[in-house]
């Protein structure tokens, strides 16, 4: 395999810093100071995870997306917090409290002397997250806001930059502004949360809580932290994590004023917005919530007195409401009949992380798949007892000796990535845009985008080679200008950049990187013949593997990728009842984690063997029903939902073509 140059952590967060025209001091203020900042990006210091994730975050970055190879110690860590979300979203009161009481016991990790250190500000960031979770146990169990109010005082303590009442503009994660949020709701005072240096030097505590002057003094600071996060300008599956929320606690107090009072085109406007990033980033935060009050508005408006000027048609509006009310029917539908609560309980949406793995699993996984012996592997580079000690999870390895292990193997040795490796805002934007153009079949925007792509990165990087020609070849596929098996045959090279063919028979016990998995799935699902068959059966191995191993959620983007790929086949071959059970637990997985993307189409594959199972038991043609006329309905509602329009379309022409 090619010897590649590599490309760590400290030049894309340093790429995505200076592209997005933002100072260290902003970036790291409450984290580190710029001065650590500064070698983090030099590379002289590699910080630990949650630094990293918080770091990127505080450049509006989400986590998802990106693959992160953990040492054991970090991973561990990873699983608590994993099994916490998952207590606290089950609601299972007695687990979550157990597992904080846990937590809080372990002084080594809760030191906050220790959390004073720079090299150390992980635990801080550790710790911040248990107090959230603290607090969404607190209220399921009935607690006073005077109560929940202290403990986000607590948790905003350890990493809120000094002067957040003063600042227009502020960097800060989601989490981070969901915590202002909730101490706000809760009855604090952002005022309060000003600090000096000189106090923070000394390590004193945040100024006495002064007295929140009721909902006015909510409605003024809900407005500034819009006003902020639109300032900050996070990307649009970040700015979907907040946003919504404040803009949802926002409505709820200003309609708490007489309805002749409601300021109706400014609140619609707000709402409006929120929608549609949810709608863009695919994800359900509050929606429901947001449409509800929409809906409110609206009604409102529509019956409020003439005004001499009003920045939407009556006409617009109506058409409004009716599609709002539309779509509130549709995901109460659907939360209904899975038996999943419309309205958001929980923070757990803005802390769920998802493909993150084990070094020494990944090593021993992956050698194994390959067919190597220890010996094999670590010959050059490290001593077979340090191989078998780290392949054992029983020592943290220097990372240059696993990155070496890496590059042997065929894996990206970058620390932390997404699909291709970039070191520009730019091309980073454009990947993004790029993939929702794929997605949307819009098969002119990606040629474009690919050029451009193509003249800027680097494609001596295997990885970013890999990804790009897939791409390509998928564009080229939807244009009609290859055949299926001019796709198969491209693909299958194009996964040979990184992993041997003959491997993938091992792949259900091997590792395989999202880029691979993806290539193995597309192949998949082009191959005609018998040999489909045997590349279906993979597949499902492998996404049974992850259910078995209780580990959906963290490869819930290849799962529901490949599981609703394998649903549409098993309906093909008449096995409707295992094609429902797995478009179900899609559907499932994805209102669990507040995601939209693939509601429709798990639907519409319910749907269609429906439809096909009559027609197999009564062996003639079967006209729709009613109640089909309703959920190919529901199908394109969702599609339209989420921005889907091509099956938007598909799902429209199906329904016109039905007669009433």
């Amino acid at each position: 395999m090619e010897q590649r140059e590599r490309v760590y952590f400290h030049r894309f967060l340093a790429g995505m810093r200076s592209g997005k025209k933002v100072s260290l001091e902003q970036v790291c203020s409450g984290i580190c100071s710029a001065s650590m900042l500064a070698r983090i990006e030099a590379g002289e210091r590699l910080p630990e995870k949650l630094v990293r994730d918080r770091l990127l975050e505080r450049l509006g970055i989400a986590n998802g997306g990106f693959e992160d190879y953990l040492p054991v110690e970090e991973y561990e860590r990873w699983q608590d917090r994993q099994e916490l979300l998952q207590a606290i979203a089950d609601r299972d009161v007695e687990k979550a409290t157990g597992l904080i009481g846990r937590y809080e016991q372990e002084g080594s990790r809760t030191d906050m002397q220790a959390d004073k250190r720079e090299d150390a500000r992980g635990l801080a960031i550790e710790r911040q997250f248990y107090l959230a979770m603290k607090a969404d146990l607190m209220q399921y169990q009935g607690a006073s806001q005077e109560e929940l109010c202290a403990i986000y005082r607590e948790a905003l303590e350890l990493t809120m930059p000094p002067g957040v009442a003063g600042k227009r503009q502020l960097f800060l994660s989601a989490k981070e502004w969901n915590l202002l949020v909730e101490y706000v709701h809760n009855g604090g005072n952002v005022e309060s949360l000003q600090r000096n240096g000189i106090e923070a030097d000394k390590g004193a505590g945040l100024s006495k809580e002064a007295a929140c002057p009721g909902h006015d003094y909510k409605i003024q600071v809900y407005g500034r932290f819009l006003t902020a996060i639109e300032d900050s300008d996070m990307e649009p599956a970040a700015f979907a994590g907040i946003y919504p929320k404040v803009v949802c606690y926002l409505l709820r107090e200003q309609m708490q004023e007489p309805e002749g009072l409601w300021d109706c085109a400014g609140m619609l406007d707000i709402c409006a917005r929120a929608v549609d990033k949810l709608r863009s980033a695919e994800r359900l935060y509050y929606l429901c919530e947001l449409l509800e009050e929409m809906e409110q508005i609206l009604i409102v408006y529509l019956g409020g007195r003439e005004q001499e000027w009003i920045p939407f048609q009556k006409d617009g509006l109506d058409s409004l409401l009716v599609q709002v009310r539309q779509w509130r029917w549709v995901l109460t539908e659907v939360y209904r009949e899975y038996g999943m609560p419309e309205q958001m309980q929980n923070c757990c949406y803005l802390y769920w992380q998802f493909q993150n793995y084990c070094i020494g699993d990944v090593v021993r996984r992956r050698r194994r798949m390959l067919g190597l012996s220890v010996k094999e592997l670590c010959e050059g580079i490290c001593s077979e007892k340090t191989l078998r000690r780290l392949e054992n999870n029983r020592m943290k390895t220097q990372m240059p000796i696993v990155m070496d292990l890496f590059e042997r193997l065929g894996l990206p040795t970058e620390y932390q990535r997404k699909e291709i490796v970039m070191e520009n805002y730019e091309d980073y934007a454009m990947y993004n845009t790029m993939i929702k153009a794929l997605n949307n079949n819009d098969t002119n925007e990606v040629d474009q985008l690919l050029e451009k792509l193509k003249s800027f990165l680097d494609t001596n990087l295997l990885i970013n080679r890999q990804e790009i020609q897939q791409i390509r070849i998928l564009n080229e596929f939807r244009k009609q200008n290859v055949t299926s098996e001019e796709a198969v045959s491209g693909i299958r090279k194009t996964m040979e950049l990184t992993l041997p063919w003959q491997a993938v028979q091992y792949a259900v016990e091997g590792y395989m990187t999202c880029g691979e998995l993806g290539c193995l799935y597309n192949i998949a699902m082009k191959t005609i013949g018998e040999e489909k068959e045997e590349y279906i059966e993979l597949l499902t191995g492998i996404c049974e593997k992850y259910v078995f191993d209780k580990d959906i959620k963290n490869h819930i983007d290849m799962y529901e990728l490949i599981m609703d790929g394998v649903a549409s086949y098993l309906g093909d071959m008449g096995q409707y009842e295992e094609s429902n059970k797995i478009s179900i637990s899609i559907i499932r997985e994805n209102l669990s984690l507040g995601r939209m993307g693939m509601l429709h189409m798990s639907l519409y594959n319910i749907l269609w063997n429906k439809t096909e199972c009559k027609k197999s038991i009564k062996n003639i043609p079967v006209e729709p029903d009613f109640s089909s006329k309703v959920e190919l309905q529901k199908c394109m509602l969702l599609a339209g939902l989420c921005k889907d329009f091509f099956y938007e379309k598909t799902y429209k022409e199906k329904l016109n073509k039905l007669s009433y």
